[in-house]
């Protein structure tokens, strides 16, 4: 809380708004417990003039002031947690250069921020800026946040123009992954996992795959190598789509891994892809000797992805209920085993195919 100090010059008296405050030595360091990091005392001082000054102001403005509100709460709490977990300086590690006179891995740490309040197109972006404490919090000018803009920053950090040569070079329709250059954005994703599993002592050794997909607005003559019509799990079919993968740990459900590919692949194929490079990188995150235990729905069923995991990592999958209709039409009372509140029944069958 601040107090009103008068300062006298000559025969005059002249009075200020004082306030202190505390400020962390360590930007990292949180709370203002006994123990939670060394803090410095800082002195506002804010002018007001005369008593005649301040009488004036009072009296000769009764009408309402305008007053402009932003976002905090969500925001603050969001930077809060990005610091926390060192995401700030895990995406200037990565990603360096600078564009617009603003620093590239800021463009995609707003967006990351922008996806977890209220996520808008590139081009609102710098409206939905206006409206937070951001520019304040990062020093940024907020014109230089425009989708035109945006996509520089992008291609600056991985190229259009040379991915386009790397796709005249390599003709393989079969790979959903073919020219996909996702190497910085793999690193960023390890680093921070590691960052997490320090922080939270995570350990996970059962891990939950899957796949899907969601929707753009690209149309028509524009082309995408990476967007493509499809089966659409929001029930958009005529839009393109990108396919994302990602492998979690089931306790706290955060991501060790994640994927884009193209969209118009079936999931057995996807999984067969990304199969070799999905276990030495679970591996290496989670310990090479960690026991783990990958888990899969059924679409990923397939013999030779069977046959690859075997001896490799442990798993479990779904059946098609429609190949096992002995099973589904057994009676409760054959469940042999219990598990908590559980019943359950255990055997060992084999399919054509498996």
């Amino acid at each position: 809380m601040g107090t009103m100090i008068t300062r006298k010059q000559g025969n005059n008296t002249y009075y200020l708004y004082q306030e202190t405050y505390r400020e962390k030595i360590n930007k990292k360091d949180y709370g203002k417990n006994r123990g939670s990091g060394k803090s410095k005392v800082h002195t506002r001082s804010i002018y007001l003039g005369s008593a005649e000054t301040i009488l004036k102001c009072i009296k000769g403005n009764r009408s309402p002031v305008k007053v402009n509100t932003r976002n905090f709460g969500m925001i603050a709490a969001a930077y809060q947690a990005a610091c926390l977990i060192e995401l700030p300086q895990i995406l200037m590690k990565h990603i360096k250069g600078e564009r617009f006179e603003t620093n590239l891995w800021i463009y995609f740490f707003i967006t990351i921020i922008n996806r977890l309040d209220s996520a808008t197109s590139k081009e609102k972006m710098s409206i939905w800026l206006k409206k937070t404490i951001l520019p304040e919090l990062l020093n940024i000018k907020i014109k230089n946040f425009t989708g035109k803009k945006f996509w520089y920053a992008t291609d600056d950090v991985v190229s259009e123009k040379e991915l386009k040569q790397k796709r005249e070079n390599i003709k393989n329709e079969d790979d959903p992954f073919v020219c996909i250059d996702d190497t910085i954005f793999t690193a960023i994703e390890a680093e921070l996992f590691s960052r997490i599993d320090q922080l939270m002592g995570l350990s996970p050794n059962v891990i939950c795959y899957d796949t899907t997909n969601f929707f753009t607005y690209i149309e028509e003559p524009k082309r995408s190598e990476l967007a493509n019509t499809c089966h659409s799990k929001d029930s958009k079919n005529h839009l393109n789509h990108v396919g994302l993968l990602m492998a979690v740990e089931k306790s706290f459900g955060i991501p060790l891994i994640s994927r884009v590919y193209r969209a118009n692949c079936h999931d057995s194929k996807i999984f067969s892809h990304i199969l070799a490079d999905l276990i030495i990188s679970l591996k290496t995150l989670c310990g090479a000797e960690t026991d783990l235990i990958l888990i899969l729905d059924k679409g990923n069923n397939s013999k030779k992805n069977f046959s690859y995991m075997e001896g490799k990592i442990n798993w479990i999958g779904a059946l098609v209920p429609s190949h096992h209709k002995d099973l589904i039409d057994m009676e409760l009372d054959k469940y042999h085993g219990v598990w908590k509140d559980r019943r359950y029944y255990r055997c060992k069958k084999k399919r054509d195919g498996y």
